[in-house]
């Protein structure tokens, strides 16, 4: 096996690809022969330097000696065909498309067109957002299942292989406590955010073409939200947990525009989507009367990605359970008692020992180098991840 890895001198490539995968090889795990694909001309120096920048300094010789740079354009036939050459038949290449939905088209378009003998030994793996809206999403997957079938293919979303999403699906489900009062009868709402304090800063141009909907709702938060609410129980196979996700989502009706908001943040130089409110709402029987309200936004006065549950009260809406999942884990429950003035609420919070999680993308590319695909996103979740934020996509932005 060889990994092409298109985008790979990009923001993703560098911040989360690199650093995974010299990671993963201090840990003793083979990587195959490595190909970096980019359209600028870098000498031998400046290839060093770039991969360098993200490794640790006595992992980079070993790591820099996996790894052969390619200028050319992945959409471009001869650069498709040189790669093809530089792998020996019938061994199988790994395509990791680090790049935007609008860019990765010219890619998808050229592999398609291969000839048989070399689909039959290629692999393919596409970042989210997969598509730009429904519509594109589907046209996209009939063009790849046109020529290749479904196990040559592995879309991603890497908050699947997140621990802390793992560990607050086992806090739910494991502790009768919360497993019995995990219905509408005893929920009031359930909301799920994501912020951060940071700007779109470089990645302005990116935010430009999808916006924060298409960056972290349609995929993210609504795998939170149905982390939250589908009906998982400890020691489900990895496909009942996906079939039981895709079934609550397909529960959700399209968010309205009339409960939701987005705005731009004032302080960029344009009108770009980076703030969203919604409610959703789901006819599931266990949730059909509980709103589900998503929250994203950058330059936040705090980041947080976290989903509070809020439990029904008689007598003040004090009672919750809050699972942090960033900056650090951590979950907090709220209680009413007794105190020397009436009722009042007492909150105990729960921090998460040091633990040395695999990140998320150390877990993904391990996945895709033996090919498990344990933490392929089934394309029918991402596809009700597009019909429900459908209505958003639409709405004008404006300005705070």
């Amino acid at each position: 096996m060889a990994l092409v890895l298109v985008g790979a001198t990009g923001d993703l490539g560098r911040r989360k690809l690199i650093p995974a995968l010299a990671s993963l090889q201090e840990k003793g795990v083979t990587l195959p022969q490595m190909i970096l694909v980019g359209r600028r001309s870098l000498t031998q120096d400046e290839i060093i330097h770039t991969l360098c920048s993200q490794v640790p300094g006595d992992q980079c010789p070993r790591f820099v000696g996996q790894v052969r740079y390619v200028q050319g354009d992945s959409a471009d036939p001869v650069t498709v065909q040189t790669l093809y050459g530089m792998v020996q038949d019938p061994e199988v290449l790994t395509w990791y498309c680090a790049l935007t939905p609008m860019a990765v088209q010219g890619m998808i378009d050229t592999l398609c067109a291969l000839p048989e003998d070399a689909r039959s030994r290629t692999r393919l793996v596409l970042e989210k957002p997969f598509g730009t809206d429904a519509y594109d999403a589907e046209r996209r997957m009939q063009q790849l299942r046109a020529a290749f079938s479904d196990d040559q293919l592995y879309l991603i979303d890497h908050y699947i292989a997140k621990e802390t999403i793992e560990n607050f699906i086992t806090l739910r489900t494991a502790n009768r406590l919360l497993s019995r009062a995990w219905t509408t009868e005893d929920i009031a709402d359930i909301t799920v955010r994501f912020s951060e304090t940071e700007q779109v800063g470089h990645r302005l141009e990116l935010y430009r073409s999808i916006g924060i909907v298409r960056d972290v709702v349609q995929n993210h938060l609504l795998l939170i939200a149905a982390a939250t609410c589908a009906d998982l129980v400890p020691g489900q196979s990895v496909s009942t947990q996906r079939s039981m996700i895709a079934e609550f989502l397909r529960s959700i009706a399209p968010a309205d525009p009339a409960e939701s908001s987005i705005w731009s943040d004032p302080s960029l130089p344009e009108v770009v989507a980076t703030g969203v409110k919604t409610t959703l709402h789901s006819n599931h029987p266990r949730w059909s009367s509980v709103p589900i309200f998503i929250e994203a936004m950058k330059h936040a006065e705090e980041s947080d990605v976290s989903v509070t549950v809020m439990f029904r009260g008689d007598v003040t809406a004090c009672e919750y359970l809050r699972f942090t999942l960033q900056p650090k884990e951590r979950f907090t429950i709220s209680v009413l008692t007794r105190g020397p003035e009436g009722l009042t609420e007492a909150a105990f919070s729960h921090d998460f020992p040091p633990m040395h999680y695999a990140d998320a993308y150390e877990c993904l590319l391990a996945d895709i180098l033996s090919w498990d695909r344990m933490f392929a996103m089934p394309y029918e979740v991402i596809a009700e991840g597009w019909r429900i934020v459908g209505p958003l996509l639409s709405m004008p932005i404006a300005q705070k």
